[in-house]
């Protein structure tokens, strides 16, 4: 019996088990046993960043007027910002486990991720 594939529309990109991915010639199976679905389901989501009052603009520190007391304040990032920080704490040998996906294209994983391989 041959093993259907996982995606075998032309579009962009798909939504498959919750995660949009573009085009790869591979099976389902083959997406779960591999390193790069292991490094992406890693991309933190929701994460807080402590900002000194130094580096606070002067909108964030009208907004937090307690930094005067604390010193900073916690910024919560969107995803784009954690996937982008994510990205800059992978090896060259992780990012390029992901970039030796099947049909990677670096504006469709930004389109779907928010984070440019490039930063």
């Amino acid at each position: 019996m041959e093993e259907k594939k996982a995606f075998e529309t032309p579009e962009v990109q798909e939504v498959v088990h919750g995660f949009k991915v573009f085009r790869p010639d591979w099976t389902y199976n083959d997406w779960l046993r591999s390193d790069a679905r292991y490094l992406l389901n890693r991309i933190p989501k929701n994460v807080v960043e402590w900002i000194y009052s130094e580096d606070m603009t002067d909108e964030e520190k009208a907004e937090h007027p307690t930094h005067e007391t604390t010193g900073g304040y916690l910024k919560v990032l969107d995803e784009s910002d954690c996937g982008q920080l994510w990205w800059g704490s992978l090896s060259d040998r992780q990012k390029n486990i992901i970039k030796a996906l099947p049909n990677f294209d670096p504006e469709i994983f930004e389109q779907c991720t928010g984070i440019n391989v490039n930063e």
